[in-house]
């Protein structure tokens, strides 16, 4: 048996963290002068929420070496095998502090076995790929022969998620101020994917939020045609109604799919805004992006 670690930029039900024993090292969040842990607390997501909303803008500082070092050597004690499944090394710095703590760890427990992923993804699609990584720990399983099949299969995670307020993507250097003017003016909404190189693109728009959603579900239910109770989580930070939606246009031509609604994490968040929708799914080849 090997211990599955994540960040808090992966997105899960908090029921799986707690019943499969997930160690989380939490990223850290600059918002107002103040620092949040991301410890996937719902009251400090809303809280973080309502700080974006008036006008205070968040910025995510990666997680250290010295966390990492203390989480692995804790289980290199135990000779315990250990599983990390991290967050995008082209959105953060936090893979990199990774791979610097296992070579440290390695130095003083050289047994021991530390298998670090870098999923080139991000929120539920990291938390798509823990699951897998559950399942395949339950079916038996070693920690090499789940981070071969994670490595292999990486790519086949897809996302696709929607904003309301371009200023965000100003912000994140992805958008111009003038072009994110214009679409304010031209209610564009935009679709955003996470690329091959594990970072956040603008795939297209659309003019309203209605259309957005459509466009995501038929995207993804292209991508999980074959597939029989595909596994698929919604995750949100705008209104309840507008994640509700985008399960039901799933549902009306898939009903056989496993719809999982969620809220979208902090990490995110504070990439994309509080207005933020986003669709994570599986396919059976490589996302090409």
């Amino acid at each position: 048996m090997f211990k599955i670690i994540m960040d808090s930029a992966c997105d899960l039900p908090l029921h799986l963290i707690e019943d499969e024993k997930i160690d989380l090292i939490p990223l850290h969040i600059t918002v107002d002068n103040h620092t949040i842990d991301d410890t996937k607390s719902l009251t400090e997501l809303e809280q973080f929420k309502q700080e974006l909303s008036a006008g205070h803008n968040g910025q995510t500082a990666q997680a250290n070496v010295g966390e990492f070092v203390t989480i692995f050597t804790k289980w290199a004690q135990q000779s315990v095998p250990i599983l990390y499944i991290g967050f995008s090394s082209g959105m953060s710095g936090t893979l990199s502090s990774a791979l610097q703590a296992k070579d440290i760890v390695l130095e003083e427990y050289p047994n021991a076995e530390i298998e670090i992923i870098d999923t080139l993804a991000a929120c539920g699609a990291i938390g798509m790929m823990v699951m897998d990584a559950i399942d395949q720990r339950s079916n038996g399983a070693n920690v090499h022969e789940v981070a071969k099949l994670l490595e292999n299969t990486k790519l086949h995670y897809h996302h696709l998620f929607t904003i309301s307020n371009l200023n965000y993507l100003v912000l994140g250097g992805r958008l111009s101020r003038s072009s994110a003017m214009i679409g304010q003016l031209l209610k564009v909404q935009p679709i955003l994917t996470i690329n091959n190189d594990g970072k956040i693109e603008v795939i297209r728009k659309t003019r309203s939020m209605k259309k957005s959603l459509q466009s995501m579900a038929d995207e993804a239910l292209e991508t999980v045609t074959s597939i029989a109770h595909p596994e698929i989580i919604i995750a949100s930070s705008d209104k309840k109604e507008v994640g509700e939606q985008l399960k039901q246009d799933v549902l009306k031509n898939r009903p056989d799919a496993n719809v999982t609604i969620l809220p979208l994490g902090m990490t995110l968040v504070a990439h994309t805004g509080p207005n933020c929708t986003a669709i994570f799914f599986k396919g059976e080849t490589d996302r090409q992006i």
